[in-house]
């Protein structure tokens, strides 16, 4: 990443600049910084090029916060808050603004620490300004996630009973009180979150099974129903691949560990993203609790 000023003193004018824009040999990130059009990021980390520039142009001080903090922090976002750069300042009265490629948020009281020089709200502020705003599943997987990295409920409520009155404050405690540390994945929370709104059976989460050939863990079980649920998504497999192993050999491994849990009396309830609606959510819940109930009989 390059700032406008910063190409002028090797040689750029700004015509040349607009010409390589054009041409796509420059990738305009927003006014005033560039980078190669060739040089291929995540939308992650595009995000961050834009709070950076961002920040290095702001008049004032200013805290990164929301879905840019969340960001830093490593927090499970959705892909489509990724188009915007979000910064609060301290204001007499909490109010958001928008200007371009940016969102100026006001705040009378927010927590903030520094990470590698950067003002950005604390983790536990940063999910319940998200929470604020989000749909409920997307708000799950960022409690979730914080719970795994050590964040607790009493801080994230604390956060939002310290400002009575403010919109959504009811949804954000509602999340905070569904949210559970054992989620281990953005998808699993997703998936807990729709099997809620599809008025299902909670399941126990992690629940260890143990056969001759050791222990197995299922990312949901309905202990009543003999029925496991795994989320099968691209981390997942993903992770094994990485790991030097073929595609086959993964799906092989996770049918034979399917396999042993069917032996137990286990029957699955398998899910990937495509599958989160409460509709489908439901049906192939079902479908499995009715199967299992044959087997049983």
């Amino acid at each position: 990443m390059r700032l406008t000023s910063q190409m002028y003193r090797i040689g750029h004018s700004a015509q040349s600049l607009r010409r390589e824009v054009a041409q796509q040999k420059l990738v305009r990130i927003r006014r005033g910084a560039y980078r190669d059009a060739d040089e291929k990021i995540s939308p992650e980390q595009e995000h961050l090029e834009l709070v950076a520039v961002t920040v290095a142009q702001a008049r004032a001080e200013v805290v990164i916060s929301h879905v840019s903090a969340a960001v830093l922090h490593g927090l499970p976002v959705n892909r489509a808050w990724l188009d915007r750069a979000h910064v609060t300042v301290e204001g007499k009265q909490t109010h958001s603004s928008q200007r371009g490629l940016v969102v100026r948020h006001r705040a009378k009281q927010f927590e903030w620490l520094e990470i590698d020089g950067r003002r950005v709200t604390s983790m536990a502020q940063t999910v319940v300004d998200l929470c604020r705003r989000a749909m409920w599943r997307d708000g799950v997987a960022l409690a979730d996630a914080a719970l795994r990295r050590g964040v607790t409920k009493p801080e994230l409520q604390a956060l939002v009973l310290a400002e009575p009155g403010r919109h959504h404050n009811r949804q954000v405690l509602a999340v905070i009180d569904f949210a559970d540390e054992r989620s281990e994945s953005a998808g699993e929370s997703h998936t807990r979150a729709v099997m809620f709104e599809a008025g299902l059976e909670m399941p126990e989460l992690q629940a260890v099974f143990v056969d001759a050939e050791g222990e197995l863990r299922t990312d949901f079980w309905w202990r009543e129903r003999h029925v496991f649920g795994e989320f099968d998504g691209a981390v997942k497999y993903g992770r094994a691949l990485r790991h030097g192993q073929s595609l086959e050999a993964v799906l092989r491994k996770e049918r034979h560990r399917e396999v042993r849990l069917q032996r137990l009396g286990e029957e699955p309830a398998r899910f990937v993203w495509a599958d989160l609606t409460p509709a489908r959510v439901r049906r192939i819940v079902l479908d499995a609790f009715t199967l299992s109930a044959r087997r049983a009989a």
